[in-house]
């Protein structure tokens, strides 16, 4: 997360961390951000299910997922993330991903 986060804010942008996919929904409601990067495996529950449940609330936010191994790219489309960002390569593949969204610089 840190890492996300040094990445985001370079961009010029501030940074929320949750740090437990349980609560990811209440953060989510209390902050409203601009955008959402989850891990894919975040405690008890998982980024395609924080990625459900910020979409039950009508949020058209970009959310990533983000994971050490490949996920299925069905599974990802099906949670209703805008897409899959693979954790080793995070320096390469956010700031073109946060650009697509906010323009700026990396």
């Amino acid at each position: 997360m840190a890492q996300i986060a040094e990445i985001a804010e370079r961009a010029g942008h501030s940074v929320v961390k949750c740090y437990y996919g349980g609560s990811a929904a209440d953060v989510y409601d209390r902050e409203v951000p601009d955008m959402v990067v989850t891990d894919f495996s975040c405690g008890i529950t998982t980024g395609v299910d924080v990625t459900r449940q910020i979409r039950e609330r009508g949020s058209e936010v970009p959310v990533y997922i983000q994971s050490m191994r490949s996920i299925p790219g069905g599974l990802v489309a099906r949670s209703g993330a805008n897409g899959f960002i693979l954790k080793g390569n995070l320096d390469a593949e956010l700031p073109p991903v946060i650009r697509k969204h906010f323009g700026g610089r990396e």
